[in-house]
């Protein structure tokens, strides 16, 4: 069984190539964050990362294709 206190909420902001800004949420082992030193800093440039190459790519996150309408 996992101790919820271990995990801790990260929140940021992140802006998107079409101008808008994009709220997100990441809930991260704070054992993992230790162990990695991840700071706020290194979680907001994983997360924009991630989004980045979403946008980037043909396939979501779920798997399937993306609409070409963008």
């Amino acid at each position: 069984m996992t101790n919820l206190d271990q995990f801790k909420v990260y929140s940021g902001q992140i802006s998107l190539p079409n101008n808008h800004v994009q709220n997100f949420q990441v809930k991260v082992d704070g054992n993992l964050a230790r162990q990695n030193k991840l700071s706020p800093k290194n979680i907001q440039s994983i997360v924009e990362n991630i989004i980045t190459e979403q946008l980037n790519s043909d396939i979501d996150l779920y798997g399937g294709p993306q609409k070409m309408d963008r």
